[in-house]
């Protein structure tokens, strides 16, 4: 079956932090789109030690522009889900877990 809920993370170079944004929505989420915008360090094994095989990874050269970017993310995310609702947020919304 197809996922309901999807982390959406676009990333350049982000292995300093794509684990704790995972990890923050670790348990809430059914799967993990992770838009490779032109990694070139360990963002992806980072990402994939947290998600394991929750994670999707998607390519879309970064061109500078964000917008761009953000809707390649958007509709890949899209084509994943059962549920047409599309939430985004950026490393800086980081979900918190209710302890």
């Amino acid at each position: 079956s197809r996922p309901w809920l999807v982390s959406v993370t676009m990333a350049g170079d982000a292995e300093a932090i794509v684990g704790d944004a995972l990890r923050s929505v670790e348990g809430l989420v059914d799967a993990c789109l992770l838009l490779d915008t032109g990694i070139t360090d360990r963002t992806i094994e980072v990402a994939r030690e947290v998600a394991g095989d929750r994670l999707v990874v998607r390519s879309f050269p970064w061109i500078g522009d964000f917008s761009a970017a953000r809707n390649a993310a958007l509709a890949e995310a899209a084509a994943l889900v059962e549920s047409p609702v599309v939430e985004a947020a950026g490393f800086e919304e980081w979900l918190r877990n209710a302890e």
